[in-house]
């Protein structure tokens, strides 16, 4: 049976607002290799605590008329306009980034500090799959629905907030620069990357 993403998304949220946690398969290769369509399932929990760069979230992106709520961040290619997706994306990425509204320089503790109150929509999230090359999402703090508290692989729960997780996607980010080179052997040879 195939439900609707709209739907299925809805529901997901009402259950984790409800204080519920929810079981996900995940689609879709932007989270390679750390979490893989077919293999894998994320388990989601309310972000209660403040939400920390390196944490894995589910963003709703709303893009009516928000040029702002999704954009590409093309480096080798400075000049490129944003990218605009239409209607609502639902996302499962790692939080890169995180501003205060209409300030340019990472913060902590000043939106840190505002998790639970109403100034919590003026930070600003910036998102990135670990599988993609230079794509970023941009959002508030409203707009993530929950944060990932455990993978489901291979039979045996993986903590995301775990040391040695937190260390492989930290050296995952460092190379960057190598990434697409790096996708291309795990894609071609799996085993070699369990």
């Amino acid at each position: 049976m195939r439900v609707s993403n709209s739907l299925l998304f809805s529901e997901v949220e009402t259950l984790i607002e409800e204080g519920k946690s929810v079981v996900l398969n995940p689609a879709g290769r932007s989270m390679s290799p750390f979490i893989v369509e077919g293999r894998d399932t994320v388990t989601l929990h309310s972000p209660a605590a403040p939400l920390k760069v390196g944490q894995i979230v589910l963003a709703r992106l709303q893009n009516a008329g928000d040029a702002k709520a999704v954009h590409t961040d093309d480096s080798a290619n400075p000049g490129r306009a944003p990218e605009i997706l239409a209607g609502t994306t639902y996302v499962l990425h790692r939080i890169i980034k995180i501003s205060p509204a209409g300030k340019g320089e990472a913060v902590d503790k000043v939106c840190a500090d505002k998790a639970g109150s109403d100034e919590v929509a003026d930070c600003v999230v910036t998102l990135m799959g670990d599988g993609n090359l230079q794509a970023t999402e941009i959002c508030t703090r409203a707009n993530i629905l929950g944060v990932v508290t455990a993978i489901g692989r291979n039979g045996r729960t993986v903590n995301p907030e775990s040391i040695s997780e937190r260390l492989k996607a930290s050296l995952w980010k460092i190379l960057l620069p190598f990434r697409r080179y790096l996708l291309y052997l795990w894609r071609r040879f799996p085993f070699l990357f369990p």
